[in-house]
């Protein structure tokens, strides 16, 4: 079980998606990646940035067979597009129940 609270997981993830994102030629997005920042809208994110992302948290949260598709899907179909925010939430209710 972990104790970890919303903010110290939510900074981990914007640290992640920075380092991901770091050496990308785009430059739709010059702001800084927050709680608010849209994986598809704010950062450009494809569906292959999604997956990599998501072997990233597992990776770092030592969460194996994370049940992305609690996040990434709902009443059956995809999200268009998930907060930061939404997955640090996410990302707590799973090292809770770890």
């Amino acid at each position: 079980m972990s104790d970890r609270s919303l903010e110290s997981i939510t900074q981990e993830v914007i640290k992640i998606l920075a380092d991901m994102t770091s050496d990308w030629d785009d430059d739709s997005f010059a702001g800084e990646i927050t709680a608010d920042s849209r994986l598809v809208a704010d950062l450009t994110f494809e569906s292959i940035e999604i997956v990599q992302l998501m072997v990233a948290l597992e990776q770092h949260f030592a969460l194996k067979n994370l049940a992305s598709e609690k996040l990434l899907m709902k009443d059956g179909t995809y999200v268009p597009d998930q907060r930061v925010g939404d997955i640090a939430a996410f990302l707590q209710g799973e090292l809770a129940t770890a």
